[in-house]
């Protein structure tokens, strides 16, 4: 062999060497990276978290804290529901690597990993921010007989499973403190409802001896009329028992000039009115306080300090409890 030949092979082993040595290298770093948690330095920087973002395809999220209180961005700074929220900052701080996938970006698709604006397969792109950090992360589908999440870091082509589930919802509306209020029958004293063009309805919570409030009653039946059966008046005085949203929007956004009301008097003679309007089938009331109330009784009714602000899109068997007319208390038979 030549000087030449054996120069040019030993070019080829050296090159064959090092090529096997990182190889080996990358294989052993990916290796210890299982068990580990995925963003180490997030779990001591929580507290200084103050936005978030989640994005899947069209529909995007921002959630931001604001004077210490996290708001959705999205819906004019609503309140954000906090359960969900801190559910998903403690999963993503204390998320841990359990087994690599595939590192074929032709393959990420399969397992909704693609970039987040790729036309299939496109993974819910979730992005943390601190003043000084940024936190962001590619989720994609759940594995079928396992728990956990594919997941990977936006600047790797390397795919895992982890241990979270990391339960994401990109629509804002989802984001939302649930609860408008809640008052329990027990402090309802009186319910009337009314509509315009169609009379209107009192409902009373009869008191026994003791002073307990019992069972709730129509208190202007028309003649010697009954009622369709035991319980439709209750139903109205629970009607505001954890009453939840389903979206928002800003108060004035909404015509309210044909709105049903219901005008709620309370045991402490304080007075909640509640205005609802049917918009493209969709069911939307407003609160209204029409006494003071102490910051120690909007706690106690789940009364946020801006609860006159907006309006509330219900459920349309919440908003039916709300507009029931005379009708809809007298028995067929009377008719």
């Amino acid at each position: 062999m030549d000087k030449r030949s054996a120069g040019m092979l030993t070019v080829a082993v050296l090159v064959l060497m090092t090529l096997a040595y990182f190889s080996v290298r990358d294989t052993s770093s990916i290796k210890t990276q299982v068990g580990r948690v995925v963003f180490a330095d997030l779990d001591a920087s929580l507290d200084q978290v103050t936005q978030v973002r989640i994005n899947l395809g069209p529909q995007a999220v921002s959630l931001e804290k604001q004077a210490g209180e996290w708001r959705v961005v999205d819906r004019e700074g609503y309140r954000a529901d906090m359960t969900q929220l801190s559910r998903l900052l403690r999963s993503l701080a204390d998320m841990v690597y359990l087994e690599r996938k595939t590192s074929k970006p032709e393959r990420f698709a399969g397992l909704s990993l693609a970039d987040k604006d790729a036309q299939e397969g496109a993974a819910t792109y979730v992005e943390l921010q601190a003043p000084n950090q940024l936190w962001s992360l590619l989720v994609g589908a759940a594995p079928v007989s396992r728990g956990g999440r594919y997941i990977r870091l936006p600047a790797q082509d390397q795919a895992w499973l982890v241990d979270q589930s990391l339960m994401l919802d990109s629509s804002p509306a989802q984001w939302l403190s649930p609860v408008i209020l809640n008052v329990d029958s027990e402090q309802v004293k009186t319910v009337i409802l009314s509509r315009q063009n169609a009379g209107t309805v009192k409902i009373g919570n009869t008191s026994a001896a003791s002073g307990e409030i019992e069972s709730a009653r129509v208190t202007n039946l028309p003649g010697d009329m009954s009622v369709t059966y035991t319980g439709a008046a209750d139903e109205v005085t629970r009607a505001l028992v954890n009453l939840r949203l389903q979206d928002v929007q800003a108060l004035n956004d909404i015509d309210w000039q044909d709105a049903i009301a219901a005008q709620f008097e309370l045991v402490d003679n304080k007075t909640l009115l509640i205005r609802g309007v049917m918009v493209a089938d969709e069911c939307w009331i407003s609160v209204s306080l029409d006494s003071d109330f102490s910051p120690q009784e909007r706690l106690i009714y789940g009364l946020g300090d801006d609860v006159e602000r907006w309006a509330y899109k219900v459920s349309q068997y919440n908003y039916q409890l709300l507009a029931r007319q005379m009708i809809d208390f007298i028995e067929a038979e009377a008719l």
